[in-house]
């Protein structure tokens, strides 16, 4: 027996393994699609890069900016619509002014009761 033998019958073994496992790997490799498919299906991860972060941020503000302004005009432009009252002097705070017209006949009798005023004002005065 030389000393070899031994590490020969290893790696006969070794070999008849490695085939024997080839074999499996070749009779299932008929079943995976082939690669360039699989890279192709890969799904692709989309990384934004943020180069000057404050000019974007600015950008975007000056963008919303017209936005946010025509929205409030046109919902301030609605409410007043809906309430159907408006504004008459900025002085008034927190009551409405509100005129009453008198009709004819109240208008004869305050009509009347002026001149009584107006003629015993007179009268005290002589």
């Amino acid at each position: 027996m030389n000393k070899e033998e031994p590490y020969r019958d290893q790696a006969e073994r070794l070999k008849q393994r490695i085939q024997k496992i080839n074999e499996k790997i070749d009779g299932s490799s008929e079943m995976l699609p082939p690669r360039e498919q699989v890279h192709r299906q890969k799904k692709k991860k989309t990384k934004w890069k943020i180069k000057y972060p404050v000019i974007r941020l600015l950008v975007l503000c000056f963008i919303l900016l017209p936005i946010i302004i025509f929205s409030v005009i046109s919902y301030k432009g609605k409410s007043e619509k809906v309430t159907g009252t408006q504004k008459t002097s900025g002085n008034s705070v927190g009551y409405e002014t509100i005129n009453l017209e008198k009709t004819n006949s109240e208008n004869a009798n305050t009509n009347s009761k002026t001149k009584k005023t107006e003629t015993e004002k007179i009268d005290q005065g002589k």
